[in-house]
């Protein structure tokens, strides 16, 4: 693992496929700014930290101390400039932080995969599969409650 907030930064870049002027335009900073992070290991003010941490899919804590803090996994995902863009534009669009629509979005696929799983025949299915099967019902009975159609 990474041992500076300089080496976690660079690392978490590079995964996403992004040079340093993209990660600068993306969260409004200059190229010269993030190499000075990267290369002399200064350490950015609270806010940007929090708007990198935001934009590369980690904590504010990762960045700066290599630990998550609470319960919630973060998962960095390289994507594609023109799909993260359209992801941005349906999050400003909905008024909401695109960690929070790609969470939605990942949520409602996941519900997807899982009810056409649920749907296949349960006659040709092991006994540990059904029962995969009845959670997997079970967690999308809970999202529905939770989640109600508008």
């Amino acid at each position: 693992m990474e041992n500076s907030f300089s080496e976690r930064l660079k690392h978490l870049r590079a995964k996403m496929n992004l040079s340093q002027q993209q990660l600068a335009d993306h969260v409004g900073l200059s190229r010269k700014q993030i190499s000075d992070y990267e290369v002399k290991n200064s350490i950015p003010r609270s806010v940007t930290i929090h708007k990198l941490a935001e934009f590369l899919g980690t904590t504010p804590e990762f960045l700066l101390k290599g630990e998550n803090s609470g319960t919630n996994e973060y998962l960095v995902v390289p994507m594609a400039g023109e799909i993260y863009e359209k992801l941005k534009r349906i999050a400003l669009l909905k008024n909401r932080s695109i960690e929070d629509e790609a969470q939605d979005l990942l949520k409602e696929a996941l519900v997807k995969e899982a009810r056409e799983i649920i749907n296949t025949d349960k006659d040709d299915l092991s006994s540990d599969i059904l029962e995969r099967i009845t959670r997997l019902e079970n967690w999308i009975n809970d999202i529905d409650k939770n989640n109600p159609k508008k």
